[in-house]
């Protein structure tokens, strides 16, 4: 019985001094977790002019130099250890997530739908809206979230819940998010401190990585931006 009580008064203190509320005793501060941004590596439908008679899914692969990237990457995220690999459902991105994670020893590669491309959305009449319309929205300094579409706070924001749950799993370690530059710009510029819309899609090329920190209860923080691992000689 005495056992039993002592097993109850240590739990007893144990929440005490992890709410606070033991006397003289402070909460821990939570630990951030490290989120590494990867922009996917280069793809076929990067290739500029666009391949003739692909369709969209044909496109949505690597390239030999995508493939590459995504190895100069993981060997620099190697040092973070991460715990955890998310990827876009785009499969570009998946194929990127892969080639990381099985340099990384084989981790966990999970499909994260809040890292998808960005829905551009359609126009006043209706007709799906292109990459040209909605940079020009933007450089007027405007965000609008058009019909069917997202605004780039709308796309920073769920890239926020993403961060917010890997931090309340994976507090003081660090996870991978493979992901767009439409999807990395925005999240990595608001964790900087930008507010207006031409600054929220900072250039993120193919295989580079963003750092942000970002604990439960706190703003997000970068570390660095766009930063292009080095190929192996």
């Amino acid at each position: 019985m005495r056992g039993f009580t002592r097993a109850c008064l240590r739990i007893a203190v144990a929440w005490l001094v992890a709410s606070g509320l033991a006397p003289g005793v402070a909460a821990h501060e939570p630990q951030p977790v490290k989120l590494l941004l990867v922009r996917h590596g280069f793809a076929l439908s990067n290739v500029q002019p666009r391949p003739a008679g692909l369709s969209d899914e044909q496109l949505d692969h690597l390239t030999d130099e995508g493939r590459a990237q995504a190895a100069a990457a993981a060997r620099a995220l190697a040092v973070d250890k991460p715990a955890l690999v998310l990827s876009s459902p785009a499969m570009r991105a998946q194929e990127t997530a892969r080639e990381i994670a099985a340099a990384l020893g084989g981790i966990e590669v999970r499909v994260e739908p809040r890292l998808r491309p960005m829905e551009l959305g359609n126009d006043a009449a209706g007709a799906p809206l292109a990459w040209e319309a909605r940079q020009a929205t933007w450089r007027q300094g405007l965000d609008p979230r058009p019909t069917s579409g997202e605004s780039l706070a709308d796309v920073a924001a769920r890239v926020r819940a993403t961060g917010d749950e890997m931090a309340a799993r994976f507090g003081g370690r660090s996870v991978v998010l493979v992901a767009h530059s439409e999807v990395v710009g925005p999240f990595a510029a608001t964790a900087g401190g930008k507010t207006m819309p031409v600054d929220l899609l900072p250039r993120i090329p193919n295989g580079s990585v963003s750092t942000v920190e970002l604990a439960l209860g706190s703003a997000p923080r970068l570390v660095s931006l766009a930063v292009v691992p080095p190929r192996e000689p």
